[in-house]
């Protein structure tokens, strides 16, 4: 293979250099109700889960859908905050994430672009504290069961849990 030209390696560098310094941010936490990011940082990812994999934000928070879909306003926001882009979701790492960008979007709701997979709503459970915890696993809630999803778009039944 040959030695990359001095070109790209700049060019790698500063891509890297930009990249670490949009990790850290002076602003305060968001207490708004959704879960909120920039578009270029709206990532979904799979994450290895108790209930194996699963979809999960940039960050590794475990991703939920209601079972059936409904609307979700007021006490409902605050249990489970809607997973809001400011641009287009894409997958965290598209080489080696089993992610289905085919079924990867946004529908619009009343607190702005909502991301979808596979036509679920996705939502994150505020008790979930830590990456890849499933608590909210199951809990049936404001008309539905939340339950989050595999790579396939499928909901991952409480019962499955390992």
């Amino acid at each position: 293979m040959p030695a990359p030209s001095r070109h790209r390696v700049a060019l790698l560098l500063v891509a890297a250099a930009l990249s670490l310094g949009s990790c850290t941010s002076a602003e305060p936490a968001a207490t708004d109700q959704r879960f909120t990011l920039s578009g270029a940082d709206t990532t979904v990812d799979v994450v290895t889960s108790a209930s194996g994999a699963v979809l999960a934000d940039g960050q590794g928070r475990v991703l939920y859908a209601r079972v059936p879909a409904g609307p979700c306003a007021g006490d409902c926001l605050a249990r489970w905050p809607a997973y809001v882009a400011d641009g287009v979701p894409h997958p965290a790492d598209p080489a080696l994430n089993p992610l289905r960008t085919d079924v990867l979007g946004t529908t619009p709701t009343a607190g702005g672009e909502q991301v979808t997979y596979a036509g679920h709503l996705l939502h994150r459970f505020a008790a979930d504290t830590t990456p890849g915890a499933v608590t909210g696993q199951g809990v049936e809630a404001f008309g539905g069961t939340w339950l989050p999803l595999n790579p396939n778009g499928d909901p991952v039944p409480a019962a499955t849990a390992r």
